[in-house]
């Protein structure tokens, strides 16, 4: 069994234990421990990753539209641009923010920080 293990800055390392062993906890990579990432494991976008730039799957406006969108955003003083598929490309999470309340937007799922909705 391949166990990936990944360092607070991003260092991964995989190391391969034996059917019927317990993987440990932590490994050193370089000096620093890397602790087991089991979304790495399965696929998925390692646990110690930083999201931004984030390409929103739920924001999204037709690629051909991709001036008019500049357009508007610059309009309300935020530089924003679209990826191929028309996702909104988000910096940061104050960059997101932004974008919402231009768009007249809120998460649901908002967490601290985060533009959420003032009514439901």
């Amino acid at each position: 069994m391949d166990c990936i293990y990944t360092t607070k800055d991003g260092r991964s390392k995989t190391r391969t234990v034996k059917h019927g062993h317990t993987p440990p906890k932590f490994i050193l990579i370089d000096g620093k421990r890397g602790y087991r990432d089991h979304g790495a494991e399965k696929g998925g976008r390692t646990g110690n990753a930083d999201p931004w730039p984030l390409h929103s799957n739920s924001l999204r406006f037709s690629p051909s539209r991709k001036e008019e969108f500049e357009q508007f955003m610059g309009s309300n003083g935020i530089q924003a641009t679209l990826d191929k598929k028309g996702r909104v490309i988000m910096r940061d999470n104050q960059h997101r923010n932004a974008i919402l309340e231009a768009t007249n937007q809120a998460d649901l799922d908002a967490g601290y920080g985060q533009r959420a909705p003032t009514a439901y």
